[in-house]
């Protein structure tokens, strides 16, 4: 037997080489599409920058402070005797609001 047998190249497996090549194609077909949408981004972006050309810039003039009303601090008022403490309880959970939740 000799010490310096030829090395065969090893060929990897076909289902191995063919998930490589379609992973291989999904990277390629991406990365045409970003670069797609980056270029109607930007023809997007040069479009209103020469747009502005014809836009005027609206400034606002500084108001003039309105005079400031004087109010005296009215003292708060507190009941004699609160008749029943569970009524409290409700008139302050009335005055509550919770926030409004929408679904998308």
């Amino acid at each position: 037997m000799g010490k310096q047998k030829k090395k065969q190249k090893k060929r990897g497996n076909p289902l191995w080489t063919l998930v490589f090549l379609a992973a291989l194609a999904v990277f390629c077909f991406s990365g045409y599409k970003l670069i797609g949408i980056y270029l109607d981004y930007k023809t997007g972006t040069d479009e209103y920058r020469d747009l502005q050309q014809y836009t005027t810039e609206i400034t606002k003039t500084p108001e003039t402070p309105a005079p400031k009303k004087t109010e005296e601090p009215q003292a708060e008022s507190e009941p004699a005797e609160l008749p029943n403490r569970s009524r409290n309880h409700c008139r302050i959970r009335q005055n509550r609001r919770l926030p409004l939740i929408l679904n998308p």
